[in-house]
């Protein structure tokens, strides 16, 4: 992401979350073994982020799910809680027109549910347990348009916390 390697090979899997609001653009490879992909013998993904602009923009999303909207249907014909609300958004500009940036982007999903627990007979009984779930993503990004500085043209440098 943005030229940084966030896997991890030890659980093979990436160490950070990102919101598909805050992506740029994306590239995927497959078995390439270049410098850009670094020890993957199967392939990779590159990420860049968004950046702030000399315009201030940004959007604002709100998704709704509830089990009377009939996408929870749940097994042993159990009429059970489920709502789900996942929001977020972001915001991007200038702070110093044509050399400096800001972006930032946040969602959050709050999920209520109750999951069955079907049992076959013979024991013949339902049961149930809560199952909250609660997630937060928020990137910041600031960057940096150096100009030039010896033999580099257009040198730009950022910073970004997830």
């Amino acid at each position: 992401m943005d030229g940084i390697d966030i896997n991890d090979e030890t659980v093979v899997t990436t160490t950070q979350n990102l919101s598909a609001s805050a992506i740029q653009e994306f590239s995927a490879a497959q078995s390439s073994l270049d410098l850009s992909s670094e020890i993957t013998s199967s392939g990779s993904v590159n990420v860049v982020t968004r950046s702030g602009t000399n315009a201030l923009h940004g959007q604002g999303f709100y998704l709704f799910r509830d089990k009377r909207a009939g996408l929870a249907n749940f097994p042993g014909g159990q009429d059970l809680p489920f709502q789900r609300n996942h929001f977020g958004g972001n915001l991007g500009g200038p702070i110093w027109k044509d050399k400096l940036f800001f972006f930032l982007d946040a969602e959050h999903i709050k999920q209520d549910a109750v999951s069955p627990v079907v049992f076959d007979p013979p024991f013949g009984f339902n049961a149930t347990f809560g199952s909250p779930f609660r997630d937060t993503e928020a990137l910041g990004k600031l960057d940096w348009s150096i100009g030039s500085i010896g033999f580099l043209k257009n040198a730009h440098a950022f910073y970004r916390f997830t």
